[in-house]
Formats: structure tokens, C-alpha cells, sequence
């Protein structure tokens, strides 16, 4: 951990700040501030020339990662009661904090003054504040304290003063504070009673206070100064320092501030105002440790993107450049990285297009590093699809680099399986980036061995994953949040049934002709197969009795909640009742009409590959504009509904990276969202016994693995197991494969 405090705070010798001389109180607030992690403030006024003291570098504290708490006094001075009270008296002690207080003070601040509310509503906002209000016991007077403690998690720096936390205490009074830091001799003790005092009164045990609720105070700020997000706050605290008429501060921090402010908002920099989490970090280190190759095995919701991007930042911070080839699957997939890429500051992002543009753009930087111009001029990302990436002209131009790009260059391969197909596979010896980073969920590829082979050794990850962090392992850390899981059986007619053995059989033999057929007669027994493959899975999409179960859990859902916010629903793929998808309806429709049917107020959305709006449908799902998503494939990788409580799967999915993946993407969290409940629809034959071939057993096997990985990490684990596993698993006389659990 970096000693910001201690690297960035100029100290008096005398660890003393005075009015009007030359190490003004303000100058060290500006400066803590802006080097701090953490701040405790035990204040005793909340008021407007008060919080002026703290606007200065107060974004930059909050774009760091910064964390608040506050006790602040229910009184307030006589200035603000004059502004909007019409008071004359010095203080007004209140019993109960006039929560109308708060709006009539915004109507009276300045934007700098704003300015600090704002940060304030940022912070409730993301719940990176903790406020108490509180009030002396039994008394008429105020709590009167002003002291505090500033952290970088590396150091601390204790403060306490006799003047009024102000402006007018601070610029016009003759006045002073205390400071202690912990890198000083003689402070442990001074930081221990502060430390103490602010502990004693914040956690409501001090005999001589009673605590207030500050959750209205806490709403009514928000409601009166609506957050902003935190770049935008870093930009307009830049604009309040281009203006040093409105300052105050001493030359000499007014520009060490302004350089801070400057370097934050045009240097490529973790986002989120954080850091990495534990396990980003231990990720770069383990790819580093492996040569700069890896393969990161992270369950869908804990960050692989950021986890990636994590070890381009460590590269700049090192190179002072960047330069990167990122393959994702989809173009949505590709918008998604380059707001991730944007969220670093990573400014020069190019996106593989059908017009040349980026051609020329991307030959540019090649040009300023062929001829020596490096750093920032010279950096680069390229974002492109697979697809895209796989054709001749494309390729050859996203490879060929001089050698010294080719060292530097970091190849990051998103849902990294997808790497694994023929037309890469065969060209794989061809890419020579030095730097490689496969990223997936699940990066095995189905019954495709030797290609997952390749792929493994390509990534430097022969043996196994170079990190991995599992599902269980994200519940367990609070990463992702904890569910709750509800099979629903569903048995196929004895008709269905019937139909499927029979289809089965023809595969079969269809299969064993394939195998043994020449060249020309394979491909069409090929295509053969694949049409009944086609028809067996729609019989287990398209099950009778899929349909009423799934109705039956909305009107539960409906009965419980009221209504359906936030809920998501996988359909099936595929069409009804005919082969000729003309004449046919798609099962979505089926499924999104059942919704629609069960009450009118409930509003339902379709959310497909070719639904336009995509961003804005997102956004009316989270805010419960929007209660139902129905979808089929386009949210398997890469698009984020943290909002999602509720999921309902339709799709008997057998393929594990799917099943595995959807899961993922309901149990991200996000605020107000603690549990996830998640339904299954399970296909059950009925029909079948011990007795059953092995061929019409896998029906149950691939329905009971699913199962059994949904089941293996839920909150009711088992009851599931006993009630529905292995009652099943007795009757159909089966063993469970669960490699993918």
C-alpha cells in the first residue's frame, strides 16, 4: 500500500495549523483529503461555511475509493439560521433534526458549496458513508467536538482544534489545530483518545449522547442534491481550481492539488474510485509469475473484464503505454469492453468496423511506434469480434506488427472457448503477440478435445488455469449474492416420449452411416443429423407441459409480490408446431404472451439479437419500468442485468457453460439486492424406467446435472437433493456425472 499521507502532506515542524500563517487550516484539509482512503469527522456544526473547508479535493477523496463517517451535531450556526431562518441567535440546539433545513440551505450555497453536498449525495448514493446524528443526554447545550482521523489504510493522521469548524473560525479568526500522524513519535496516545472518542460516539455508546436516525437527514440530501457520477464531480472540482480567486488556498497547495486533479483525470487509472479486489490482484501476479500468458477461470458476475484490464493498467503503469487486441464474441460484447475501457480512461480505443476507418487509425500508432514515438501518442486498444478477426484481410492486419509491438502488444481473448474454433485453431501458429490473457466462465469445448488442447497450450495454461476463482468461492466472499433454487418438474406426454425414442433411434443410425460414409456422402448424412438433432431438442423446448408450469409460478410470483419486477425468464429457442418457422410461432412469443396474459399492468419485453434499444431496455428493467425480460441466447455472455431478482429457466439447457453462465448473470448484485431466487423448469420423461436404454436415459441425466449444479450452491441445498435428486436418480437406476459442478 502506498503512504499517500505521508508522501503528499506537507507537515508544519510544529505539527500545529494556524490562521494566517503560512500553513493554513484549510491547506491541510485540501491536502488530507486528497491522499486519504478513509475519513472519520466527529463535527460539531453541520454547517454551510463549514463544509466549504472540505469542497477542496473532496472528488478526488471519492474517485480514490474514498469512505466517510460522520457524527455531526443536530445544531446549526447562526450564518445558514440567518440565510434561510431569519434567525439572530448564535445556534439553534433541536431536539429533532428539521430534516426541511436541508432544502431550504441548498436554495442559499454556493456552487462550491454545492459542490461538497453533491460529493456527500455520491457517497450516500453508494453507501460509502455512515452518518449519526447525535445530541447531548439530558442537556440544552451541543455536543461541541471538532477532531477526526484521515487514513490511507497505510497510515493515519489525527486532527483536533478549539475553533469552530467554519470558514470564518478557519480564514478569518485567529485560530488553530493539532495534528498527529502516526509516522511521528509521540502521537500514538493523541490518535488512540481520538480514535476512541470518535469510536464511543459513533457506535452509540457514550453516555453523554443520544443518537439520532439520520436516515431521513440521509434521503433529504440526496433528494436536494441528486448524485452525480464521480467523473463528472472530479471534472467540476478541476474547474473550481482553474479558479483560484475562489480558493483560498496557499499558492503551493493550490498547486500541488491542481496537478493531482490532472493527472487523475487524463491518466489511465483503476475505476470505480477502488482498487483492485484481492483476487484481481493475486490474478496479475499469477500471469505475470507465467510469463505473461494465462488463462483466468472466474465465475460469470466476479469481473473478468476488470480483472483483465487490471493487468493492462499494470503494464502502463510500468511502460507508461498500452497496447492491446481484445476479441469478444458479439458487437454487443464489444460496446460492453469499450465502456469498460473508457471506465479506466483508456482513451484510444479502436472498434474492427466494414469501413477502413479504423484501418487507417490503427496504421497511425503503428507508425508512431515504428518511428520511436511512444507513451500515451503511440497507445492503443483494438476491439473485434471473432468473426471478424478470423477473416484473411483482417487478421493479417490485427498481426502484423514489428517485433518490439509484438512484445508489448496484450492479446485478450473474452469467452476465450470461442478461440477454440477450426478457422482460428488453424491459423493459431500465425499469432505471435508475447502477451496473452484467455478469459471464461467455462473454457472447455464441448467434445472438442484436442482443440481445447491447443487453446490451453496457446494460453501458456497446459496444465491448469492460471487463476481460478470459482462460483462458490464469489458467493462465499460476497462477490455474488446467495440464492434460492426451485426445480419444477415437468413430464413429457407418453406421445412426446414416444416420438423422442423414435428420433433418437434415427440419430443413431444416422450417426453410425456418418462415420463410415465417404467424403462426399458424410456431409449430407451430416446435415441429416443435425436436422434430427434439431427436432429431438425441440420436442424438450417445446414439452406441453412446460407451459403450465410456468404459469403457475408467475401467478405465485404475482400472489406473493404483486407484481413481477425485476424478473427474467430464458425461453427456448426455436419455433412451435411445424418445421416451416413461417407458419410457426416462436416459443418466445409463447412465453412472453403468458405474461402478458396473467395481468395487464404487468409490462413485458422481449430482449433478442434483433431487439434495437438494448441499453435503454436494460436500463427501464433495472429501474422496474420494465418488470419481465424474456430472452433466449444474446444475454448467455457478456450483458449485465444485476438488477434481475427473480429468473425463470425455460430451456432444459444441458450444455454446461450456458446453464452455468445464466446462473451468473442473476446472482450479480447491486444495491437493495441481497438473494436471488432462481426457477427451473425440469423435464422429467415419466414414462421411462430402470429398465430404459441408455439412450432415452439421457434425457434425465442431462436435465439431473443441471440440477445438481443449481442445487450444489443454493442456500436450500438440500432439500433439493433429497426431495428431488436422489428420489430420481433411484428410479431411473443412473449415475450423476457432475465434472461441471
Amino acid at each position: 500500500m502506498t503512504p499517500m499521507l505521508k508522501n503528499f502532506l506537507g507537515l508544519p515542524s510544529s505539527l500545529r495549523y494556524r490562521t494566517g500563517n503560512d500553513d493554513e487550516p484549510i491547506s491541510f484539509f485540501s491536502e488530507a483529503l486528497c491522499s486519504s482512503l478513509s475519513f472519520d469527522l466527529f463535527l460539531g456544526f453541520f454547517s454551510s461555511s463549514a463544509i466549504s473547508l472540505l469542497a477542496n479535493g473532496f472528488a478526488v477523496f471519492l474517485y480514490r475509493g474514498g469512505r466517510m463517517r460522520l457524527v455531526v451535531n443536530t445544531a446549526i450556526m447562526k450564518e445558514d439560521g440567518e440565510a434561510f431562518l431569519g434567525e439572530k441567535s448564535s445556534f439553534f440546539p433541536k431536539r429533532d433534526f428539521d430534516i426541511g433545513d436541508i432544502s431550504k440551505l441548498a436554495k442559499t450555497l454556493s456552487k462550491r458549496d454545492r459542490h461538497f453536498f453533491e460529493c456527500l449525495s455520491f457517497l450516500i448514493a453508494k453507501k460509502r458513508i455512515e452518518i449519526r446524528i447525535v445530541t447531548p443526554k439530558g442537556k440544552t447545550g451541543i455536543s461541541h467536538s471538532k477532531c477526526g482521523i484521515f487514513s490511507d489504510r497505510a497510515n493515519k493522521v489525527a486532527f483536533e482544534g478549539s475553533c469552530n469548524f467554519s470558514r470564518h473560525a478557519m480564514l478569518e479568526n485567529i485560530e488553530s489545530i493539532s495534528v498527529y500522524p502516526d509516522w511521528k513519535t509521540g502521537t500514538k496516545q493523541w490518535i488512540d483518545n481520538i480514535q476512541g472518542d470518535f469510536e464511543l460516539a459513533f457506535s452509540g455508546l457514550d453516555s453523554a449522547l443520544t443518537t439520532l436516525d439520520a436516515k431521513e437527514f440521509k434521503n433529504s440530501i440526496v433528494a436536494n442534491f441528486p448524485p452525480k457520477e464521480v467523473e463528472e464531480l472530479l471534472i467540476q472540482e478541476s474547474e473550481f481550481e482553474r479558479n483560484a480567486s475562489d480558493i483560498q488556498l496557499p499558492p503551493d497547495v493550490f498547486e500541488k492539488s491542481k496537478v493531482l486533479l490532472n493527472q487523475l483525470i487524463s491518466e489511465p487509472r483503476f475505476p470505480f474510485g477502488s482498487e483492485p479486489r484481492d483476487y484481481q490482484v493475486k490474478a496479475f501476479n499469477n500471469w505475470k509469475d507465467n510469463k505473461q500468458k494465462g488463462l483466468f477461470e472466474m465465475a460469470t458476475g466476479t469481473g473478468k473484464t476488470i480483472t483483465a484490464l487490471n493487468c493492462l493498467l499494470e503494464i502502463y503503469k510500468r511502460e507508461k503505454a498500452y497496447k492491446a487486441i481484445i476479441l469478444v464474441p458479439s458487437k454487443a460484447l464489444a460496446e460492453q469492453w469499450e465502456k469498460e475501457c473508457r471506465a479506466f480512461n483508456f482513451k484510444h480505443i479502436i472498434q474492427v468496423s466494414d469501413n477502413s476507418s479504423w484501418q487507417r487509425e490503427l496504421q497511425n500508432n503503428k507508425d508512431l511506434s515504428d518511428y520511436g514515438i511512444g507513451g500515451l501518442s503511440s497507445s492503443f486498444i483494438v476491439i473485434c469480434t471473432y468473426q471478424s478477426f478470423g477473416k484473411e484481410g483482417k487478421f493479417f492486419e490485427l498481426t502484423s506488427f514489428s517485433r518490439k509491438d509484438l512484445s508489448r502488444i496484450l492479446l485478450i481473448a473474452d469467452e476465450a472457448h470461442n478461440f477454440g474454433a477450426p478457422c482460428l485453431i488453424k491459423n493459431m501458429h500465425r499469432i505471435n503477440f508475447a502477451r496473452r490473457i484467455g478469459l471464461s466462465a467455462t473454457p472447455e469445448r464441448q467434445f472438442q478435445s484436442e482443440e481445447t488442447k491447443k487453446l490451453l497450450e496457446f494460453f501458456g495454461a497446459e496444465k491448469n488455469s492460471t487463476f481460478t476463482y470459482s462460483m462458490k468461492e464469489a458467493i462465499e466472499n460476497g462477490i455474488l449474492c446467495r440464492y434460492t433454487y426451485y426445480p419444477r418438474i415437468v413430464n413429457l406426454t407418453c406421445e412426446e416420449l414416444e416420438d423422442y425414442k423414435e428420433i433418437s433411434k434415427q440419430i443413431a443410425k444416422a450417426a453410425a452411416i456418418s462415420s463410415s460414409s465417404s467424403s462426399t456422402e458424410g456431409d449430407s448424412q451430416n446435415r441429416n443429423l443435425e436436422l434430427l438433432l434439431i427436432k429431438r431438442k425441440r420436442i424438450i423446448h417445446n414439452a406441453a407441459n412446460k407451459l403450465d408450469a410456468f404459469n403457475e409460478i408467475l401467478q405465485e410470483l404475482y400472489k406473493r409480490n404483486g407484481d413481477l419486477k425485476h424478473t427474467f425468464v430464458y425461453t427456448p429457442e426455436g419455433f412451435t408446431d411445424t418445421d416451416d418457422a413461417s407458419s410457426s410461432r416462436r416459443l418466445i412469443d409463447k412465453f412472453t404472451r403468458s405474461v402478458r396474459d396473467l395481468n395487464r399492468d404487468i409490462t413485458v419485453v422481449q430482449f433478442t439479437g434483433e431487439s434495437e434499444n438494448r441499453e435503454e431496455t436494460i436500463k427501464k428493467f433495472a429501474d422496474g419500468t420494465i418488470q419481465v425480460l424474456t430472452s433466449m441466447k444474446c444475454l448467455d455472455e457478456g450483458v449485465d442485468v444485476p438488477q434481475a431478482k427473480i429468473a425463470i429457466f425455460c430451456a432444459s439447457t444441458g450444455n454446461p457453460r450456458q446453464y452455468i453462465q445464466r446462473r451468473g448473470r442473476i446472482l450479480r448484485k447491486c444495491a437493495d439486492k441481497k438473494q436471488a431466487v432462481i426457477y427451473d423448469l425440469v423435464v422429467d420423461p415419466d414414462c421411462l424406467d430402470a429398465t430404459a436404454s441408455e439412450l432415452e436415459k439421457n434425457i434425465i441425466k442431462s436435465e439431473l446435472k443441471r440440477v445438481y449444479n443449481f442445487a450444489s450452491l443454493a442456500e436450500n441445498k438440500y432439500p433439493i437433493l433429497n426431495e428431488i435428486i436422489l428420489p430420481m436418480l433411484r428410479k431411473y437406476n443412473v449415475p450423476l456425472d457432475v465434472d461441471h459442478v
